[in-house]
């Protein structure tokens, strides 16, 4: 572990430096991420049964990247409607940017839920971010509070991935959407199938 600005700590040990991620977010999380920079943090219970940490605000899951034949299999029977976000972990670790009272960690997933059925052996990130342990009183139940985490658009995103179920025009309005935010590929399982 080591130490970054803005009170950031991340794992910096392994391969994970040059894996591609991914994270599933409902259309108006996109939303929210294209207008405000900002990502929803789970719920701390939603990461039981992991033991508590203290001062826990909030966790975001990322899951190593599937092969095109995995995203057009997987993504094709989804039963509802939200994309896929794309980056890596090393953009990951610099495009998010908490603020001085919060405390950022990187730990590894076990594979203990899968954002698609196909991947079988799925693994992934877990960013962890948990009130500064030197804050006390207004200051750390403030950090507690918020559901969110800031971060730079352009360096954390370089594709965003549509499933193949969604409607031809919601796709395009993704496209659209994005495009006017940040220059990357808004793709289909499809598209990403015939590339080598």
């Amino acid at each position: 572990m080591y130490g970054h600005p803005h009170g950031r700590t991340v794992n910096g040990s392994d391969r994970s430096a040059s894996i591609d991620v991914m994270r599933k977010l409902a259309f108006i999380e996109l939303m929210e991420l294209l207008e405000f920079s900002v990502l929803r943090l789970d719920s701390p219970q939603a990461c039981r049964p992991e033991p508590a940490r203290a001062g826990l605000i909030g966790t975001l899951d990322w899951w190593f990247s599937a092969s095109p034949a995995e995203w057009a299999s997987a993504c094709a029977d989804a039963s509802d409607v939200a994309v896929y976000i794309c980056s890596s972990t090393a953009a990951l670790k610099e495009a998010v940017l908490p603020d001085g009272d919060t405390v950022l960690d990187f730990g590894r997933l076990a594979g203990e839920a899968r954002p698609m059925r196909a991947v079988g052996e799925a693994r992934g990130l877990r960013l962890y971010a948990t009130a500064h342990p030197g804050r006390r009183g207004e200051e750390r139940v403030g950090a507690a509070r918020r559901v969110t985490l800031r971060v730079d658009l352009k360096a954390l995103l370089s594709r965003v991935v549509v499933p193949a179920q969604v409607p031809q025009h919601m796709f395009e309005l993704v496209a659209s959407v994005v495009r006017s935010r940040v220059w990357v590929d808004v793709v289909r399982p499809q598209a990403l199938a015939l590339t080598p």
